[in-house]
């Protein structure tokens, strides 16, 4: 046999190296499913075990939990406020020694207004069922 499903039964005969046997256990691995030996079915035939061999059921999909998505969603939204604070800093800083802004004033506000914005994410009516934009997808819902 070379091709598995879930639920197929193996038979393999004890103390023997079998190459459908070990592609089974790989197969298993490989499809995150058990591969079970069936007790209860061992049979002994001219002094030969024969032993069988179930390959288990396919996973069922996993689903988060609003308490799950809630906390995936902060996280995203932390990581992208930590990811565009430098720039709040370096405006302030570059205005603070009176050279030129690398960001310009529209910008600067563009970002103070994004981050506000990501603060109101868990406030949003959906959440925790909302996407969480980059800056640059935020911005492009300013141009609709």
């Amino acid at each position: 046999m070379t091709g598995f499903n879930y639920g197929d039964v193996i038979e393999y005969i004890d103390d023997t190296f079998d190459e459908n046997m070990e592609a089974a256990k790989k197969w298993a691995r490989e499809h995150n499913t058990m591969l079970e030996e069936l007790i209860d079915r061992r049979t002994e035939r001219d002094s030969v075990l024969y032993r069988y061999f179930q390959i288990g059921e396919e996973p069922k999909p996993y689903i988060p939990t609003d308490e799950e998505k809630a906390a995936i969603i902060r996280r995203k939204r932390d990581v992208l406020i930590d990811g565009i604070k430098w720039r709040i800093e370096r405006y302030k800083s570059q205005q603070e020694l009176e050279i030129e802004t690398s960001d310009n004033a529209v910008t600067y506000t563009q970002i103070l207004h994004y981050m506000q914005y990501l603060r109101d994410i868990p406030a949003q009516e959906n959440f925790p069922n909302v996407e969480v934009l980059t800056f640059e997808q935020w911005q492009e819902t300013l141009s609709d």
